[in-house]
């Protein structure tokens, strides 16, 4: 790719777009993040390189370079360097001659690869008066640019709030590519999406996107993954007893593992289930929990750890000091797991999608267990909420990820729906114990692919627990 967008996604589908002149117009309602988008495409190519110039009707230098620094884009650095240019047009009383002698004299002190004109719609708004053929004239030098600068020409255009047309004559018919920027009120939480109308060369699947505009990172696109791109299985993990052995069959990283629990409960097996096989394997775990904060994640953790070691100590037969396994066991949480609480209702849906994604790639975690996720199921629409969680599973098993989902049973067909996409199934539920019908136990209900349902009790599963967590064990036992 010659010339690049400086989103990894959109990069990507249009790898064969931009290999030659071409003309990208990029339009939205206002607010919806034109700018930043125009921005940081000239960004990316001055970064490696390629000249831009950024033309400009409305803009302060100062307010811009403020406002992309926070998302990421040191205009300032690459303006010393020679690559990035800021031109304010004085175009107020200019005639259609005019403006075409500026900009040919920008094109030629400058020879820039990449021009953004910010917006379109204020040029040609300030030459109203002219006639509709000057009008004409001034279009078809946009759409030959790309051709004299033998580059790439973004033009910024404005839709009004009231339409969802782009009105500007014949360039939207010659342009190589159009996208538009939306943007909505849902729940009172702001979402962004992209729409790709137009994109020569490039095999559009997927022709709207979600998108959200991140500190220090801008904007970041997200595409559902194709599934034939999804290879093979990663590594095989080892289970800690022949009990997971004989329900799971394998568990492997790319593997999905859905984990059921009644409402009113608030199982500790399922969080340290995969907590163990983490420690078991070396493995760095991700916690995302909807319900608690990090601090209190660790807590439970050490419960759990805490009244595994007990169990540990009459299987095997030994003493654990405590202290020394305290001192193990937060060796293991600061090196091995990142552990994170989100308040679920404090973005749009599609907002929290790709912060969840963003999240998980800064981590570089082996298993990512999103706990408690049925908060948010509570207030979604399915049409909305499933298919993104299909593709946030799929993503991450493409990326090699053990994914772990974590509900309360509650909706019988986020239940169905999170059953049919995963390789492992657990399942947790109060019953009368087998050995004692006058006791309530917690059993269970493991089973993987090509199996057939496992029954264990909560002793069985806390003994894989703690034969999971014996890497930690051992360096606390009390010798002699």
């Amino acid at each position: 790719m010659l010339y690049r967008l400086g989103i990894p996604v959109l990069d990507n589908i249009m790898k064969q777009t931009f290999k030659m002149p071409s003309l990208l117009v990029i339009a939205g309602h206002p607010g919806s993040g034109k700018t930043t988008f125009a921005t940081k495409i000239c960004y990316s190519n001055a970064v490696e390189k390629r000249r831009c110039a950024y033309l400009t009707l409305q803009e302060d230098k100062e307010k811009l370079f403020t406002t992309m620094k926070r998302l990421g884009m040191d205009l300032e650095s690459v303006e010393k360097e020679g690559y990035y240019h800021f031109v304010r047009l004085p175009i107020m009383g200019s005639t259609m001659p005019m403006v075409l002698d500026t900009m040919n004299r920008i094109m030629e002190k400058l020879s820039p690869r990449v021009v953004i004109i910010d917006s379109i719609n204020a040029l040609l708004a300030n030459m109203e008066d002219e006639t509709k053929k000057a009008r004409a004239v001034l279009q078809n030098y946009f759409y030959n640019l790309p051709k004299v600068i033998n580059g790439l020409v973004v033009l910024v255009s404005e839709i009004p709030f009231h339409r969802q047309d782009i009105l500007l004559g014949h360039l939207e018919f010659v342009a190589d590519t159009i996208i538009i920027l939306k943007h909505k009120i849902d729940k009172g939480r702001l979402v962004r999406t992209m729409e790709i109308r137009k994109a020569r060369g490039a095999p559009i699947i997927e022709a709207e996107m979600p998108f959200t505009i991140v500190e220090e990172k801008g904007i970041q696109v997200f595409a559902s993954p194709i599934l034939e791109r999804i290879g093979e299985k990663g590594e095989q993990l080892k289970l800690p007893c022949k009990e997971l052995e004989r329900a799971m069959g394998f568990l492997k990283l790319g593997d999905h593992v859905y984990s059921y629990f009644p409402a009113d409960e608030r199982p500790l097996e399922g969080l340290m289930l995969a907590f163990s096989v983490a420690v078991y394997n070396n493995k760095r775990i991700q916690v995302v929990s909807y319900r608690y904060g990090s601090e209190s994640l660790a807590v439970l953790l050490w419960r759990g750890t805490e009244y595994a070691s007990s169990i540990y100590e009459k299987i095997k037969g030994v003493k654990i000091d405590r202290v020394a396994l305290f001192d193990e066991f937060n060796k293991f949480i600061k090196k091995k797991t990142a552990l994170v609480g989100i308040n679920p209702f404090a973005y749009s849906l599609q907002e929290l999608f790709i912060k969840e994604i963003e999240i998980v790639e800064e981590a570089k975690a082996d298993i990512v267990m999103f706990h408690g996720s049925d908060l948010l199921e509570a207030v979604q629409k399915p049409e909305d909420y499933i298919p993104l969680i299909y593709n946030q599973v799929h993503l991450l098993k493409a990326r090699g990820k053990l994914v772990i989902r974590a509900n309360a049973d509650y909706n019988q067909l986020y239940k169905e729906v999170g059953s049919s996409i995963a390789d492992v199934i657990i399942g947790w539920q109060d019953q009368t114990c087998p050995d004692d019908s006058h006791k309530h136990c917690r059993m269970g209900i493991v089973w993987g692919r090509g199996k057939t349902k496992v029954l264990l009790k909560d002793l069985d599963i806390w003994k894989c627990i703690a034969l999971g967590l014996e890497p930690i064990f051992k360096k606390a036992l009390i010798k002699g």
